[in-house]
């Protein structure tokens, strides 16, 4: 072999192990490419909405794509929807929609099916609670019945979905005082309970709180009636959204169920 052919075979194994080692300075090893599969199907979902928002039949159109453009349309639809959400209850302003956001309500509107379903039109209306998220946490030191207590509160919000959309949420605050290790006073404020409305022909109601003493955790419930229509297909539910908080803080957990022991 002539020593111009491993000239050139040493120089381009120097090169790629160069090149490797410039690799490994830039990215960290087992690096992970960020995640961007929901936003891409929200983008996908929003172009096939412009699409389908002109169609004749817009239930149509959608029953005739493949179940994964389906659902990217349902995640376009609900990432539209959470754009117009207010967390402290105010009425959604008038606002200059896209063509795009128009196309994604005008498929709401339409009672698509954006989901699938399991029988009749019962399940479509029906309304789900989903926990989205806790926050507000706080400790403080109180007084229950002449005594020095411990007590901390945290805040909670679920969404209510119905029509396989969200149409709106409630949120509650419970707070635990406790001393010689048993809650001793348990207590949902009434200021600190809300909705939010954000979906046309859908409104959420009759909201109450209740209180539950376990001795080793506090339970407190946010009840309302949710209620809406599309078309013929109509929905009025009863929807929870509980806080278990336990004596120590900040442990706590959260359910949908309205029941309370």
């Amino acid at each position: 072999m002539s020593s111009n052919v491993i000239n050139r075979r040493f120089v381009g194994v120097v090169l790629i192990g160069f090149a490797l080692a410039a690799a490994g300075a830039t990215a960290p090893v087992n690096a992970e490419p960020p995640d961007r599969s929901s936003e891409s199907r929200v983008h996908s979902g929003e172009a096939l909405a412009v699409s389908l928002a002109k169609k004749p039949d817009i239930r149509k159109a959608l029953r005739a794509l493949d179940p994964a453009s389906r659902s990217a349309v349902r995640l376009a639809v609900k990432n539209t929807v959470h754009r117009y959400h207010d967390p402290a209850g105010n009425p959604p302003k008038r606002v200059r929609l896209s063509t795009t956001e128009k196309a994604l309500f005008a498929i709401w509107f339409a009672k698509a099916e954006l989901a699938p379903r399991r029988a009749g039109t019962a399940d479509v209306a029906a309304a789900g609670t989903e926990f989205l998220e806790a926050w507000g946490a706080n400790k403080w030191n109180g007084t229950v019945n002449g005594k020095s207590a411990n007590c901390w509160g945290l805040s909670a919000q679920w969404d209510i979905e119905a029509f396989q959309i969200v149409g709106g949420s409630i949120w509650q605050r419970t707070e635990v005082c406790s001393y010689g290790g048993q809650v001793r006073k348990v207590t949902v404020p009434g200021k600190h309970q809300g909705n939010t409305e954000y979906l046309p022909n859908y409104e959420i109601n009759q909201q109450s709180g209740a209180t539950h003493n376990a001795d080793w955790e506090g339970r407190g419930r946010t009840q309302a009636v949710a209620k809406g229509w599309i078309g013929p297909v109509s929905t009025n539910e009863t929807v929870c959204g509980q806080l278990r908080l336990n004596r120590t803080p900040f442990t706590y957990s959260q359910t949908p169920s309205c029941r309370l022991v």
